[in-house]
């Protein structure tokens, strides 16, 4: 199997850079939301973060609270 079949491409800064934006607007404004990115602090390169579904927004706030690719 070839390995450059199977590599990710990473995200257009720009359009990252203005969803995760977004998404910070959105989560404050509309759900007054804070994180605690004290967990996130010491997380070197790649990670897998799961949700537990709690809502279908849950693509707005992990990347709210992230904000990295």
């Amino acid at each position: 199997m070839n390995m450059e079949q199977n590599a990710v491409k990473k995200p257009n800064t720009l359009v990252y850079s203005l969803y995760v934006f977004a998404s910070k607007v959105v989560s404050k404004l509309f759900f007054n939301l804070k994180y605690d990115k004290k967990e996130f602090k010491n997380v070197k390169g790649p990670c897998l973060i799961l949700a537990n579904h709690e809502s279908k927004l849950d693509f707005i706030f992990l990347a709210a609270a992230l904000g990295r690719k």
